[in-house]
This record gives C-alpha cells, structure tokens and sequence, in this order.
C-alpha cells in the first residue's frame, strides 16, 4: 500500500518493482507506434544515449506522479525522452494511454485512477486532443478507438 502522507501518499515503490518484473523491462509503446514515429525513433537512436526501458507516468505534474497500475507502462529510453517528452509529449500520453487500454483488463486500465492522476477526465482530455489530427490519421484513430469504447 502506498504511504498516505504528504506527497508520499502518491508513491508506490513496490508496485512500481512489480510492475516493471511484470513487464520483464520491455517497452509498450513500441507496437503501437505509427510506423513514421517508428522511424523517427529509430533515427533519434542513432544520436542520443541508450539506456535500458523505463516506466513512464502517463499523468504527472512538477509537484508528483501517480504510482497508480493505469497511470504507469514500459517505455524505451528514446522512445520515452528524445521523442516523447522533447518533441512529441501529447502523441506519448496517447500511445501510453492506448497501450494501457489495449490489454483489455479493467485494472491495467482504470478510468478512475486515470482521473485521479490526471487531474481532469482523460477520455475527454483525448477527444480534445484529436481535434490536432486530421480524421482518420493514425494519431486521430488511437485516439477515438479508446473514446468510442469508453
């Protein structure tokens, strides 16, 4: 159970340890990528550092994450910061959300938790979001698969 005191009530060491032996320290996102994001993660491989897959928050603010089952998933290194957080952090959020949502397991995706972390509702958080792409874009189609099932 997670310490319930100040900000320590958001963390969750041991489900972060088993989350991650759960995944076996592979990345989530990768399949679900869109082949030119494919691609360009696979350029940035070439020029930034690589380290080993990590869990990523799907929801965080500056003050604290969330070590809630929903709000956390396997990504590559690249994949994670050169082209997630430094170029394309809203496409993460959706690739994570929808990796999360792809398992079909009420507990790997919960709306619930997925509120609580985000501070706002996710699914209308995406509806929002795919208003940037162009209907029927790989972009728009992640996104409206997880808002048409919700």
């Amino acid at each position: 159970m997670a310490n319930k005191t100040s900000l320590g009530r958001y963390r969750n060491a041991k489900l972060l340890e088993q989350y991650a032996a759960e995944i076996g320290g592979g990345c989530e996102l990768w399949q679900w990528l869109p082949a030119a994001d494919r691609r360009e993660v696979q350029r940035l491989r070439q020029t930034n550092l690589r380290k080993p897959p990590e869990l990523h928050h799907i929801w965080y603010n500056a003050r604290h994450k969330y070590d809630l089952r929903s709000n956390i998933v396997g990504a590559g290194y690249v994949l994670h910061h050169a082209w997630g957080h430094t170029k394309h952090p809203i496409e993460l959020k959706i690739v994570s959300m929808y990796a999360k949502w792809a398992k079909d397991d009420p507990a790997e995706f919960n709306l619930e938790e997925l509120r609580e972390a985000a501070g706002q509702c996710p699914i209308a958080w995406l509806d929002r979001m795919r208003g940037r792409y162009e209907v029927g874009s790989e972009w728009w189609n992640l996104a409206t698969e997880i808002i048409e099932f919700e």
